[in-house]
């Protein structure tokens, strides 16, 4: 197992800073060996495209979403919660979330967009709390938390103005995570009556608002379940992030791959045939890293083994037209057929896939050819 030795001189303040912000102390007996990535190393290589998912898959159940006049989503829909009985969906073109069983029947439709009470004007965070069977809503637009029951009804509302400078995620742990932009971190920790708890990351309050913006839309985006993950553009150490601590959980060696400042500032436009990686995405679940990031004009998805730090596989997810459908990793139907999907949601224990009804019509019982997409659920 390649090893990454982190000594408390480098890490004694690495996630401190703003408000009742915590120093995450690493004494000299808490030297770990932590998951090494050298990403730098192994992007010019030749790696087979040879992991499924079917490799890793417990289970494996697919859900038709009904279609009909009241349940028509566009191409733009995507999972951002599922329980053992529902799964929670939200329609980002249209601005509608939807709730439907674990069968694909429609329970609830939540179309309620305006400046009024109850009214939203962006869907920045929808979750589903089991604990008292309400639907929460985030709107950094309306800068509020609203509340409703699962039939849709509206139950109350109360301001964030004053508590949050960001968009906030529900946090695995339970409360709340706030990525900021502006604020003096970059991640504050709220109670789930939005009581600021704890902040990391500080942020340079010399940057403009401008070069804030930059840095916070050229982040890599962390997908892991029940972990909640952070990383830098410019750094090469991604954290866990629990609701009591701040801890190095990988090591992802960029080298000359990372963005420099300079062209952080300006990556809408970037001189053609760059050698960045941009994009970044990482996902994490127990064993394996997927990561996913554009490089030269293409874009890529590497499985790779959290215990050797091994690149698995390799997967190339460029179009060559726009007209051809999204690339992903393969997942193997019963009938023989390769499809290939990328995960939509990660949660706990599965991966959550959202799958275009034409690719598994005459596949799987249920689908209708110009339906809603099939949602496919991955158990570990």
């Amino acid at each position: 197992m390649k090893t990454y030795f982190l000594f408390l001189s480098l890490l004694f303040v690495a996630c401190s800073g703003g408000k009742k912000s915590d120093a995450t102390e690493i004494s000299p007996d808490a030297v770990k060996q932590l998951p090494v990535l050298n990403l730098a190393e192994m992007i010019g290589k030749s790696v087979p495209d040879t992991f499924t998912w079917n490799s890793i898959a417990r289970k494996v159940t697919f859900i038709p979403l009904e279609t009909n006049a009241r349940t028509l989503l566009s191409g733009s829909t995507y999972p951002v919660d599922v329980t053992d009985e529902e799964l929670l969906m939200v329609d980002g073109r249209m601005n509608i979330i939807y709730l439907f069983d674990l069968n694909g029947k429609r329970i609830t439709t939540i179309s309620r967009k305006g400046n009024g009470p109850g009214e939203y004007v962006y869907l920045t965070a929808v979750v589903s709390n089991q604990a008292d069977s309400t639907i929460r809503v985030f709107d950094n637009g309306n800068q509020k938390l609203i509340t409703y029951d699962q039939r849709g009804n509206y139950k109350h509302e109360r301001s964030t103005k004053d508590m949050i400078a960001g968009n906030i995620k529900q946090h695995p742990g339970g409360g709340w995570i706030e990525e900021c932009v502006f604020g003096t971190s970059q991640i504050v920790l709220h109670s789930t009556d939005l009581q600021a708890e704890k902040s990391y990351f500080p942020a340079d309050t010399t940057l403009t608002q401008r070069e804030k913006a930059a840095i916070y839309l050229t982040k890599p985006r962390c997908k892991a379940g029940s972990l909640y993950l952070f990383n830098n553009t410019a750094s090469d150490t991604i954290y866990n992030i629990t609701r009591d601590s701040c801890e190095v959980f990988a090591i992802l060696k960029k080298g000359s791959l990372a963005l420099p400042w300079d062209e952080m500032m300006r990556f809408t436009n970037l001189p053609p045939g760059h050698s960045y990686i941009t994009g970044l995405s990482i996902g994490y679940i127990p064993g394996l890293f997927l990561l996913e990031y554009a490089y030269k004009e293409k874009h890529f998805a590497e499985i790779w083994d959290e215990t050797t730090g091994q690149l698995l596989s390799r997967t190339n997810l460029t179009r060559e037209s726009e007209f051809e459908d999204f690339h992903g990793i393969p997942y193997m139907l019963s009938s023989g057929k390769s499809i290939r999907i990328s995960p939509s949601l990660y949660k706990e224990d599965k991966l959550v896939f959202i799958i275009p009804s034409e690719k598994l019509y005459g596949e799987i019982q249920g689908v209708e050819e110009d339906g809603n997409p099939v949602v496919m659920m991955l158990e570990l």
